[in-house]
C-alpha cells in the first residue's frame, strides 16, 4: 500500500483559464483613497528609512529600518511584505520598541527580516497600531495590492534598487534634511547604517546626533508567547551595536531551572542556544541586565541600557488535545453553538488541568468566564463537546445560548484553571495548547493572531457562504497544534469525525451541485479511469454502483502536480469536495493506492437520444454523467474554438438555429429548444495533442466527461477524426449577361493591426478566388476607407483584371467598424448615400444607427449593358443580450423599422427598382420571437410571433434569397455549435425574375478561429461566409436579358404609331410585352407577337433597324406591318438579311 499527500495548487483546467481578481472597493472610491493615501504617506512622521533585500551570493543581513519622532512606541505596528507578482502579502512582521532620540528629537529602529523578496517588483507596507496604512513603498516597479491592509492601493516605487551584485553590508537609504518622509529622497546602495542615522541624512534643525542608550527592540520567542519548541533558540535584537559583559542574560524556567547558552552573532542581533533543551509545559523568563549592555560609540563614554529587559514564554504542552471544530454562528439566536475537542483518536484521554478560554477580538481579553476541564475526559472515539443545551448529542459542558461570539474572536485551550482566565484577562499564549481565531466576514484581529496563532490564517465560518449552517472544522481530524490552515467551513459534526465517508454517487448527488460541496469526504475503493497532468478521474466499480441514472459514478480528483496513480489503480481518496466553477471535484486530497490492474467500468454512450435533443430536458441531463467515461461517434457542429474545444453532436447531422426564443422561452411565443444535444470535446484537456477540427468533420472519442467554462466536455483518452472536409467552396462562374452582388463581413479589418498584411492577403484571395470578384461587394466590419482602399489594391495586385473602387463613410460604432462597398471598374457609380447618421434612439437619447445603412446607386456597363442596380448595405445591432435587455430588443426593432422605411421610400420612388438589401443583419431568416428583424424589413413580420412588433411599411414584400437554399445550406455563421444565417440578400419584386442564383462562399464559418491569421490559404478569412447573388441583367427592363436583347433601351409602351394602329399592324401600346394589333375581317392570316419574339425590340426599334431610307412610311404612322414583323423575326432567329 502506498500513501501520499497532495498539495492544493489550483488547477487551470486548460490554457484558457482567465480569472479576474476583483477589488472590494469601487473604482472611484479607490481613486479617492489612493489620492488621500499618497498625501498622507508624504507627510508621515514615522516612515521607512532604510531597506536591504538583495546582495551577491546568499542574501544576508536583510532588514528594514523605520524612522520618526523619538519615543514613538511601535508596539502594535507592523511591516507587511507584498509580492508584486500576485499582488498579495506574503509576510507580516510585528514591531516592538520605542524610537530613540538620535538627533533633534528624531531617531531610527531597524528590524531584521529574513526572506525579503528580491523585487521586479515587491512592496513594503508600514501599518500603525490601529491597522492604518501609513506607507506602501515598492522597489523595482510599482503595483496595486490585492487584499490585506493595502488592498487597492498602488505602491510608490522608491526609484532605486539592489541588484544581485550589491555588496554584502550595503543598503538603500533616505538622504536629505528634514523631519517627515517628503523631506528626504532615496539614494543608491551604500554601506548600511542600521541602528543609526543614515550617512547623508540630517534630522530636524541639524543639531548634534544624540547618543541614546541602547534598548532591546525585539525578542524571539516574544513576550507571553506559547507553544515554543523545546529546542528553541532565543534571539535578542538591540537598537544598535552593543558590547556585552559576562552575565548579561539569565534564563530561568519553572521546571528545568536555569540555563546557560552559547552566544552567537552580534554586535546588534544575538542568538542564544541553550545548553540543554527546555521541558514540556514550562514557563521561562529571560532577563537582560541593563548595566551589562553598553553601546560601542567612540565619541563619548559607553552608555548602558537604562533598565533591565524581561520577557517570558512558555514551551509546547505535551498534550494530544486539539480544538477540532467550532460553530460560533448558527441560525436564529445562536442556540446550537459548540466547541469540539479531539485527542487524535486515542480515546478516554483525561482533560484534568486544562481550561478552554474564549477571547474577545475587540479588546483581546477573555470573556464569558473560562471552562475548567478537570474531571472530564474524551469519549471512546476521542471527542469531547462543550456547547448549548440544544446541541445534539448533548454537550458535557453547557455554554449559555449565544455565549460564543460570532467573530472576529478566538477559542483557546490552555494548561491552567478558570481562575487564571477570569473575564477581561489579556490574551496570553502561556500554557497554550491550541487555538483558533475565527470570524464571519470580519477583518483580521492582529491582537489575537499575533499572540495565539502567529502567521496563521483567521478562519471565516462563512467561507462557503453558509455561516448559519456551517462550522469551522479541522480536516483531517486533529492535526498540528495552532495550524489553522487545516480548518474548512462545512456542515457541523458535533462529537463525530469531521471526515464523512461516502460513495461517489452520493458525493455527486442528483442535483446540479454536490450535497457535500465544501465538506471533507472520504471515499474508498474506486478505479482510476483517466489521467490529467495534475489530476485524475476515478469511478465507482460497477458492482457498487447505485444504478441510479440521475447520479454519476465518476469524479475528478485535482492533485496539483503529476499524479502517481495509473489507470486501473484502486484508490481511497480523502479530501475536500468543492464545486470549481460548477465542476464537482476533490481538492487537497490524500490518496491511497490499494491495488492495481483493475478493469474499467462500462462506458456511457452518447447517441441520438443521449443527451436528449428534446426540451424540456431534465436539469441534470448531462450533469448526471459528470466524471464518467463517455464514448460517442458524431460530427463537429462547429470548428475548434480559440480555446481548443469543439462543439459536437452524436450522429451525422449538424445542429441549426431554429425559430423562436431559446428554451424555456416566453409564454405565448415560439420556443427554440436551444439544441440541447450539443456538447463539447476538448482534445488537449488531458494531453498536449491539440488537433484542429472543422465543422462537419466526423469525430469519435472516448474519455471522461469534464466541465469547463460552463460547458460539458468529453476529455478524450482516445480520439479519431475523419478526413478534413474540402471547405473552400467557390461560387459558380457567371453566365453571359450575369452580374453578381456580394456581401462579406470582414471580421474587424483595421489598418493598424500587427496582422493587417496577412488579413488583407487572405481576404483578397477569398474575394477573388472564392467569391469570384463580385461586381458590387458590400462590406461590413471595416475600420476605415484607407484600409478598404488597401484591400482594393491588394486585389488588383492579385488579379490585375479586377479593379475595385472603395466607398466607405464613418458611422457611430464605438469600436470603429463601418460598412462600405467595393465596386468594379465597369460599375458606373451614380451615388453613394449614408442614411441615419444623426438619428436619435428615443429610448435613451443615444445614436440609433451604430453603423448607418449605406445606399449605392449605379449601373453595370459591362459588355454594352447599362443595367441599373441599387444595393443597400446594413449591419444591424447584434443579438448580444437580446434575451435580457429591453433596450437591445427595442433598438433592434427600431433599426429594422428604419431600414424598412428606407426600403419603402426607394420602392415608392421607383416601383421597378432593382434593389438588393444585404449585409450582416445580425438576424435570422426567421424570427427569434423577440423581434423579427428580417420580417420587418421584408414586410412579412407576424405580430403574434414576436414580443415586439410594428406594422412594416414595406409593400410589395421583399424576397429573402436565403429561403431558396436547401435547409442544410442555410448558414453563414456558427454560434455555440448552432449553424445560422446572419448574412442575407433581400430583393425587390422587379428584380425577382432576374435572380439566377444565390449561395454562400464557404471556407470561413466552418474553419477553426486559429486560421484567421494564417496566410497559407483563404481559410477563415473571416468568421462569416460570403454572400453572392447572381442577377441576369435586363438593362431596359423589357423582360429580355441583355445577352439576347437586340435593342437597348426599349420603352414599353412605345410612342409609335403616330396616327393609330391599322389592321394587321403591330406596336407595344398598353404596357405589357405582347404586341397590340387590330384584327381585319379580310385578313387570311392572324398572328400574335411578343417582345420575346422580337428579341427585345419594339416596333419603332424594328423600323429603326430597317435603316435610313428603308423604313416603310406606315411603320411610324400605323405600326409595323405583318410582313415587317415576320421579316424581323426571321432575321433574329435565322439571321436572314433585314436591312435594305
Amino acid at each position: 500500500m502506498r500513501l501520499f499527500s497532495i498539495p492544493d495548487v489550483r488547477k487551470k483546467h486548460s490554457s484558457k483559464t482567465n480569472q479576474k481578481l476583483k477589488l472590494k472597493t469601487p473604482s472611484l472610491l479607490l481613486t479617492a483613497l489612493a489620492t488621500a493615501f499618497v498625501a498622507q504617506s508624504a507627510m508621515a512622521d514615522v516612515f521607512i528609512n532604510e531597506i536591504h533585500y538583495d546582495n551577491s551570493g546568499g542574501d544576508t543581513g536583510e532588514a528594514i529600518e523605520v524612522a520618526g519622532d523619538a519615543n514613538t512606541d511601535l508596539t502594535g505596528w507592523s511591516i507587511v511584505l507584498y509580492n508584486g507578482n500576485n499582488q498579495q502579502s506574503y509576510n507580516t512582521v510585528n514591531l516592538t520598541g520605542s524610537i530613540p532620540n538620535q538627533q533633534d528629537g528624531f531617531g531610527t529602529l531597524d528590524f531584521a527580516i529574513s526572506g525579503i523578496q528580491n523585487g521586479a517588483p515587491d512592496g513594503i507596507a508600514l501599518v500603525d497600531a490601529s491597522n492604518n496604512l501609513i506607507q506602501f513603498l515598492s522597489y523595482e516597479g510599482s503595483f496595486t495590492a490585492i487584499g490585506g491592509v493595502a488592498d487597492g492601493v498602488t505602491s510608490e516605487d522608491i526609484g532605486v534598487s539592489e541588484p544581485g551584485s550589491t555588496l554584502i553590508g550595503d543598503s538603500l537609504q533616505l538622504g536629505g534634511t528634514g523631519s517627515v518622509y517628503a523631506d528626504f529622497s532615496w539614494e543608491a546602495a551604500s554601506a548600511n547604517t542600521f541602528a543609526s542615522i543614515n550617512t547623508n541624512q540630517t534630522f530636524g534643525g541639524g543639531g548634534p546626533q544624540v547618543d541614546a542608550a541602547p534598548t532591546v527592540i525585539s525578542s524571539t520567542p516574544s513576550n507571553n508567547s506559547g507553544v515554543n519548541a523545546l529546542d528553541t533558540n532565543i534571539d535578542i535584537s538591540f537598537s544598535e551595536a552593543v558590547d556585552l559583559a559576562d552575565g548579561w542574560y539569565a534564563i530561568d524556567c519553572n521546571i528545568s531551572g536555569s540555563h546557560t547558552a552559547v552566544v552567537a552573532d552580534g554586535p546588534q542581533h544575538y542568538s542564544l542556544n541553550p545548553d540543554t533543551d527546555f521541558d514540556f509545559n514550562e514557563i521561562c523568563t529571560v532577563t537582560i541586565t541593563a548595566s551589562l549592555v553598553t553601546d560601542v560609540d567612540a565619541d563619548d563614554p559607553p552608555d548602558a541600557m537604562e533598565s533591565d529587559y524581561v520577557f517570558s514564554f512558555s514551551t509546547e504542552v505535551d498534550s494530544p488535545i486539539r480544538i477540532n471544530e467550532v460553530d460560533a454562528d448558527t441560525a436564529g439566536s445562536d442556540t446550537l453553538e459548540f466547541i469540539e475537542l479531539y485527542d487524535g483518536g486515542v480515546g478516554n484521554t483525561p482533560l484534568d488541568g486544562l481550561v478552554v478560554v474564549l477571547y474577545n477580538g475587540s479588546d483581546s481579553q477573555s470573556y464569558n468566564s473560562a471552562f475548567d476541564l478537570d474531571g472530564y475526559s474524551t469519549n471512546a472515539e476521542g471527542y469531547f463537546l462543550l456547547g448549548n443545551e440544544l446541541v445534539s448529542p448533548t454537550p458535557s459542558i453547557i455554554i449559555n445560548n449565544n455565549g460564543i461570539q460570532n467573530g472576529a474572536d478566538a477559542v483557546a485551550i490552555h494548561v491552567g484553571d478558570a481562575t487564571d482566565y477570569e473575564n477581561d484577562t489579556p490574551v496570553s499564549a502561556l500554557g497554550l495548547i491550541d487555538a483558533i481565531v475565527y470570524d464571519t466576514n470580519d477583518s483580521n484581529v492582529a491582537g489575537l493572531i499575533d499572540v495565539l496563532t502567529p502567521n496563521q490564517p483567521q478562519k471565516n465560518e462563512d467561507d462557503n457562504d453558509d455561516k448559519d449552517s456551517h462550522s469551522n472544522a479541522r480536516v483531517p481530524d486533529g492535526g498540528d497544534a495552532l495550524d489553522t490552515g487545516s480548518y474548512i467551513a462545512q456542515l457541523p459534526t458535533p462529537l463525530a469525525s469531521n471526515v464523512t465517508e461516502a460513495e461517489i454517487f452520493e458525493i455527486q448527488g442528483a442535483g446540479m451541485s454536490s450535497p457535500f460541496a465544501g465538506a471533507y469526504v472520504r471515499t474508498l475503493g474506486n478505479v482510476v479511469t483517466a489521467l490529467d497532468t495534475n489530476a485524475f478521474f476515478m469511478q465507482t466499480p460497477e458492482s457498487r454502483s447505485d444504478l441510479d441514472e440521475n447520479t454519476s459514478d465518476g469524479i475528478y480528483v485535482f492533485t496539483g502536480s503529476a499524479p502517481t496513480v495509473v489507470v486501473g489503480d484502486m484508490v481511497d481518496v480523502e479530501g475536500q469536495v468543492i464545486e470549481y466553477f460548477g465542476f464537482t471535484e476533490y481538492s487537497r486530497p490524500l490518496v491511497t493506492i490499494t491495488s492495481g490492474g483493475h478493469a474499467l467500468p462500462a462506458m456511457v454512450t452518447f447517441d441520438a437520444n443521449t443527451p436528449s435533443p428534446i426540451q424540456p430536458q431534465m436539469e441534470n441531463e448531462v450533469e448526471r454523467f459528470e466524471g464518467m467515461i463517455i464514448t460517442f461517434d458524431g460530427i463537429a457542429s462547429a470548428a475548434t474554438g480559440r480555446f481548443g474545444d469543439t462543439a459536437v453532436v452524436a450522429g451525422d447531422t449538424r445542429a441549426f438555429r431554429e425559430p423562436g426564443i431559446e428554451y424555456p422561452g416566453e409564454t405565448g411565443l415560439p420556443v427554440w429548444d436551444g439544441n440541447p444535444e450539443i456538447f463539447e470535446v476538448d482534445p488537449n484537456a488531458l494531453s498536449s495533442d491539440n488537433p484542429t477540427i472543422f465543422a462537419g468533420q466526423s469525430v469519435s472519442a472516448t474519455g471522461p466527461l469534464g466541465f469547463s467554462f460552463g460547458d460539458y466536455q468529453v476529455w478524450p483518452t482516445e480520439l479519431t477524426l475523419g478526413e478534413q472536409p474540402d471547405l473552400l467552396v467557390k461560387v459558380r462562374d457567371r453566365a453571359d449577361a450575369e452580374m453578381t452582388v456580394g456581401s462579406l463581413n470582414m471580421f474587424r479589418l483595421f489598418g493598424d493591426m500587427n496582422e493587417t498584411a496577412v488579413r488583407l492577403s487572405k481576404i483578397s484571395r477569398f474575394v477573388v478566388n472564392i467569391m469570384d470578384s463580385p461586381d458590387v461587394l458590400a462590406v461590413s466590419e471595416v475600420g476605415t476607407l484607407a484600409v478598404l482602399e488597401s484591400l482594393a489594391l491588394e486585389i488588383t495586385l492579385l488579379n490585375p483584371d479586377v479593379q475595385y473602387t472603395a466607398h466607405l463613410q464613418e458611422g457611430n460604432d464605438v469600436g470603429g467598424i463601418d460598412v462600405g462597398f467595393l465596386t468594379r471598374s465597369h460599375i458606373e457609380v451614380d451615388d453613394v448615400t449614408q442614411f441615419g447618421l444623426d438619428t436619435v434612439f428615443d429610448f435613451d437619447g443615444s445614436m440609433l444607427n451604430d453603423r448607418p445603412p449605406l445606399l449605392f446607386k449605379g449601373r453595370n456597363t459591362a459588355n454594352g449593358s447599362n443595367f441599373p442596380i441599387q444595393v443597400l448595405v446594413v449591419h444591424n445591432r447584434s443579438l448580444s443580450r437580446v434575451d435580457t435587455s429591453e433596450r437591445v430588443r427595442l433598438k433592434r426593432l427600431t433599426q429594422a423599422q428604419f431600414v424598412a422605411n428606407l426600403v419603402q421610400d426607394i420602392q415608392e420612388e421607383n416601383p421597378e427598382v432593382n434593389l438588393v438589401v444585404t449585409g450582416d443583419f445580425n438576424a435570422y431568416q426567421f424570427s427569434d420571437s423577440y423581434v423579427d428583424v428580417i420580417g420587418q424589413i421584408k414586410g412579412t413580420s407576424v405580430e403574434a410571433d414576436n414580443l415586439l412588433w410594428e406594422q412594416s411599411p414595406v409593400s410589395p414584400e421583399l424576397t429573402n434569397q436565403v429561403d431558396s437554399l436547401p435547409a442544410e445550406e442555410q448558414y453563414s455563421f456558427i454560434f455555440r455549435g448552432s449553424s445560422q444565417v446572419l448574412d442575407h440578400a433581400l430583393t425587390t419584386s422587379n428584380l425577382e425574375r432576374m435572380i439566377t442564383g444565390f449561395g454562400f462562399s464557404r471556407g470561413n464559418s466552418d474553419v477553426p478561429a486559429s486560421f484567421v491569421n494564417d496566410d497559407a490559404d483563404e481559410l477563415r478569412s473571416s468568421d462569416h461566409d460570403g454572400v453572392v447573388l447572381f442577377i441576369k441583367m435586363d438593362s431596359d427592363n423589357d423582360t429580355i436579358f441583355d445577352d439576347a436583347d437586340q435593342c437597348a433601351a426599349t420603352s414599353i409602351p412605345e410612342t409609335t404609331p403616330a396616327k393609330g394602329l391599322k389592321p394587321n399592324y403591330y406596336a407595344l401600346l398598353d404596357g405589357d410585352t405582347t404586341f397590340d394589333s387590330i384584327d381585319s375581317p379580310y385578313s387570311r392570316e392572324k398572328r400574335d407577337f411578343t417582345i420575346e419574339d422580337t428579341a427585345g425590340c419594339s416596333c419603332e426599334q424594328i423600323a429603326e433597324k430597317r435603316g435610313a431610307g428603308n423604313v416603310p412610311a406606315g411603320a411610324l404612322k400605323h405600326g409595323c406591318s405583318l410582313g415587317l414583323m415576320k421579316k424581323w423575326i426571321r432575321h433574329v432567329k435565322y439571321d436572314e438579311p433585314f436591312n435594305g
